[in-house]
């Protein structure tokens, strides 16, 4: 079993509940990729994480990257929209061609913020559209089975 311990750029440990291979071939509500390096690093360069992204894409699904990871993970993997925003830094910012000078851009789907401090004005636009998408599947079901009751 691997080890689930993850250590964080700032030194905060987390306990993940799977690891990402376990999470291959399963339906999303939103996937969010925490910032900082290495970390960034090591999610660009994990296989099942990148083909996770590429097809929660393809359903436009909610991805968010915060941080160095819509530059090192996002343009990396070809997954950045039309205008995003990352860590500010110089680096970083000649990575995202559509960069904007914003603490959270939302395009379509996708979520992108610049910073530790930016998580928590993320967490907004990430927690509406997952909450928009249970609406949805929830409000369909509803009517199929009001509409079924009248056939």
């Amino acid at each position: 079993m691997p080890n689930l311990q993850v250590k964080m750029s700032r030194g905060l440990k987390i306990v993940a509940d799977c690891s990402i291979e376990d999470c291959a071939g399963k339906e999303w509500d939103a996937i969010v990729c925490p910032g900082g390096m290495p970390g960034a690093e090591h999610l660009r360069d994990s296989p099942a994480l990148i083909e996770l992204l590429k097809e929660q894409s393809k359903r436009s699904k909610v991805t968010a990257a915060m941080c160095a990871s819509p530059a090192v993970v996002f343009s990396t993997h070809g997954l950045l929209p039309e205008t995003a925003t990352c860590y500010p830094n110089p680096k970083f910012k000649a990575m995202v061609p559509g960069w904007q000078e914003a603490q959270v851009v939302v395009d379509g789907h996708i979520i992108t913020s610049q910073a530790a401090q930016a998580y928590l004005v993320a967490a907004g636009p990430v927690m509406f559209f997952v909450w928009l998408h249970a609406f949805i599947r929830s409000a369909t079901a509803v009517c199929f089975s009001f509409y079924s009751q009248f056939q």
